[in-house]
C-alpha cells in the first residue's frame, strides 16, 4: 500500500512540475503566402492529441 502512494505522489508530482511536456522541434522551409515569400515570420506548431 505505501508503494502505490509514494507512486501516486511522484506521478502527480511530475504532473504538476510539467517534468516532460516541453519539446522543440527544428524546420528548415520556405513560407509563402499569396505567392510571395513571407520573412521574419515566427510559426508555432502544436501537436494535436488524441
Amino acid at each position: 500500500m505505501k508503494i502505490l502512494l509514494l507512486l501516486c505522489l511522484v506521478g502527480s508530482s511530475a504532473a504538476l512540475l510539467g517534468i516532460g511536456s516541453t519539446q522543440s522541434v527544428a524546420v528548415t522551409g520556405r513560407l509563402i503566402c499569396n505567392g510571395q515569400p513571407a520573412s521574419n515570420v515566427k510559426v508555432k506548431l502544436y501537436e494535436k492529441e488524441n
